[in-house]
């Protein structure tokens, strides 16, 4: 069995000091604490003879387990030459796109293909949808 060196109470009572630091938990995963207290996972890797740095989310937000679940995933990208923060991108961009299909976008495509309402109505349904 894998052994990690932080558990959740670590992260929680870790506090500011006047400068940042890390805690570390093991396979290039650590808690970094800012000097203004904020709390961030990152994953330290090597990709095309790099050292890289990708910030997995904000502790208490990422639990200890989530993060170690996100640098699994993360690891198993570098594995194959992907670089986890442009994986994220084009993730976010592909959702991004999936919204097109949104409730204002139909509904204004909609009102664009009823023009021939009166303005007052159309003034009307616009605002309401507006809102």
């Amino acid at each position: 069995m894998t052994k990690y060196a932080l558990i959740d109470s670590q992260a929680k009572a870790a506090k500011a000091k006047d400068k940042d630091y890390s805690l570390p938990d093991g396979f290039g995963l650590s808690l970094v604490i800012s000097k203004a207290g904020g709390k961030a996972w990152r994953l330290k890797y090597r990709l095309d003879h790099k050292e890289q740095v990708f910030t997995i989310g904000k502790y208490p937000k990422v639990s200890v387990s989530a993060a170690r679940e996100a640098a699994a995933a993360a690891r198993s990208l570098i594995a194959q030459g992907i670089h986890p923060l442009a994986h994220k991108r084009e993730v976010a961009l592909v959702n991004l796109s999936n919204t097109a299909n949104s409730f204002g976008t139909i509904a204004h495509a909609w009102i664009e293909a009823n023009k021939h309402w009166s303005a007052n109505h159309l003034k009307q349904v616009s605002s309401c949808i507006s809102r």
